[in-house]
């Protein structure tokens, strides 16, 4: 890795640049994320230090010397201080956001090398896929940090093949709690803005971008094209931004057990919902629907899997003929509940292995299972 002096100086350095000002203007919650790992520390040092000047005014008047009295001072506030971090860190992830600041940096600056060399085998095998699959739809799926990286992986695999997207599966990007702007803001990141200029114009292209008001994790509202002050003019045909509400998704009692675990709702956008929505993780990577459709038509396409026969055979007539599919036809017809998995292949996903839970179980059930597949830390995202 090639260490970039000007990432390690930090916020000065962002201040100088203007990207934490551009952060600020565009997500003032974002921007109080950014400063939250610094307060923190600041709260360590300030705690550390009035333990410090304890002991070394009761080690003054115990041994009458100041330099004996400054040195154990200044010891016990260097040990209160790793230790304050040491048993906090798993509360405060202080030092995990000071490497993830850092690291965007870098990589804003082409400072990871390590990265993009990953990026490219990422790629490659994107490329691959979409030759070699008999899938109707590949979907890419960033999540947080992942989603500039899903933007830059997708413009990697178009420039190896332009026409990715018009032969084979269909290509579609999905960015669940994007944080882009904390590559794209920096002065010197034009190349990722070139990346969502031609992302936003890519006819062969379909990318769907979710966020949520309560995440503080993400830039909400925020369009990742305008935002970045690209232009593209009528030509643009991407992103479609939806939004989502995590209290529409989830049991109120649950709910109101991580409301302000900002980690924790970060990573709703990855599991399981406990009432019906039009946003469900699981629907979209193993459910029948392509993605544009259940984005366009998110009524019928949650009516479609709906426990009521009579529901859910409505919205299948409905959305048979944007189906173009026989079989939706018959399973409409069959009045089935289920999700009818024939009705496409099996889509080749990039995020998640297992298997969806049974849509005739309870929610409840349903949010047990996929809750067990699904660890907020294991799935991988582009």
């Amino acid at each position: 890795m090639v260490e970039n002096p000007a990432c390690a100086r930090g916020p000065r350095e962002s201040i100088i640049e203007g990207s934490l000002w551009r952060v600020g203007k565009a997500s003032w919650r974002f921007a109080l994320f950014v400063v939250y790992p610094y307060a923190v520390l600041l709260a360590h040092g300030v705690v550390a230090a009035l333990l410090g000047f304890v002991v070394a005014s009761i080690a003054s008047d115990w041994f009458g010397g100041h330099v004996i009295a400054s040195l154990l001072g200044l010891s016990v506030l260097a040990a209160s201080t790793v230790l304050f971090i040491h048993w906090t860190e798993e509360r405060t992830y202080m030092l995990y956001l000071f490497d993830d600041i850092v690291s965007h940096c870098q990589y804003a600056h082409r400072q990871r090398p390590d990265w993009e060399a990953r990026f490219d085998v990422f790629a490659e095998h994107l490329v691959e896929a979409a030759t070699t699959s008999n899938a109707d739809e590949i979907v890419v799926i960033g999540h947080s940090s992942g989603s500039f990286v899903a933007v830059d992986v997708l413009a990697r695999s178009l420039a190896r093949d332009p026409d990715l997207g018009r032969h084979g599966p269909k290509i579609v990007l999905l960015t669940l709690g994007a944080n882009i702007p904390t590559v794209g803001f920096h002065p010197r990141a034009g190349w990722i803005r070139d990346h969502l200029a031609r992302l936003a114009v890519e006819p062969s292209i379909d990318w769907i971008d979710y966020q949520s008001r309560k995440d503080v994790m993400n830039f909400y509202p925020f369009d990742p094209v305008s935002g970045h002050g690209i232009d593209v003019g009528n030509a643009r045909r991407n992103p479609q931004v939806l939004a989502v509400r995590f209290h529409d998704i989830v049991r109120e009692q649950s709910y109101a057990t991580f409301r302000w675990q900002f980690f924790r709702i970060h990573f709703q956008f990855l599991r399981a919902n406990e009432r019906p929505s039009a946003y469900d993780y699981f629907m979209i990577v193993c459910g029948p629907f392509s993605l544009p459709l259940r984005a366009q038509r998110p009524k019928d396409v949650l009516e479609a899997v709906a426990a009521e026969a009579s529901v859910s055979e409505a919205a299948w007539r409905r959305l048979s003929a944007e189906l173009g599919d026989a079989a939706a036809a018959t399973v409409a017809g069959a009045g089935l509940p289920s999700i009818a998995l024939d009705i496409h292949p099996a889509s080749t996903r990039l995020s998640i292995q297992g298997q969806i839970p049974a849509q005739n179980r309870t929610s409840a059930e349903n949010a047990a299972q996929a809750n067990r597949l699904l660890d907020p830390g294991s799935a991988t995202t582009a």
